[in-house]
């Protein structure tokens, strides 16, 4: 699985990515890259520790597209894999951050807040106006986050899905 920053993506993903590749294992069988139902699912996840820990009070959030399963001929015989460490990259499932940019009150805040917590570390309690966080303040700062990368950098048929106590809930 790869993971970056939404801010680190540097191509577009069709919903045709992947599908069709075909592959020889280490073993010599015949593999290829199923095409999935469509549209792709990108499933938006958001976590939070408010309510956990007495000093949160953000929200994070990311995108998850899935990998594409991948059928291998063995012996005459298929078999369907879904996570296969092989498999070309384009196959494989991503995993994207989401970000925001701080803006002056949430940088005090966090600043004033790590300092409080961790005093004298030099580290803790620098950040800038400007520079990317994981931190958003409201669950709709995330989900409009994640509407904008879908808008930006998936073309074809991707639907954005919400995962909600282990169901998807619709975005669009």
């Amino acid at each position: 699985m790869n993971t970056i920053y939404d801010y680190e993506i540097d191509q577009i993903y069709d919903s045709q990515r992947g599908i069709g590749i075909e592959f020889f294992d280490n073993k010599g069988n015949y593999c290829k890259a199923l095409s999935p139902k469509f549209p792709r699912i990108i499933e938006l996840e958001i976590r939070t520790w408010i309510g956990i820990s007495g000093e949160a009070t953000h929200y994070y959030g990311k995108l998850y597209i899935p990998s594409l399963d991948i059928e291998c001929i063995k012996n005459r015989k298929s078999c369907v894999y879904t996570l296969f460490s092989e498999a070309p990259e384009e196959t494989k499932s991503i995993t994207i951050e989401l970000t925001c940019k701080l803006n002056e009150k949430t940088c005090i805040t966090l600043n004033k807040k790590e300092r409080r917590i961790y005093p004298g570390d030099k580290y803790m309690g620098k950040h800038k106006v400007g520079e990317n966080t994981n931190k958003f303040d409201t669950k709709e700062d995330i989900i409009n986050r994640a509407k904008e990368i879908k808008e930006k950098f998936f073309k074809g048929d991707w639907k954005l899905m919400l995962l909600q106590d282990l169901k998807l809930q619709n975005l669009e």
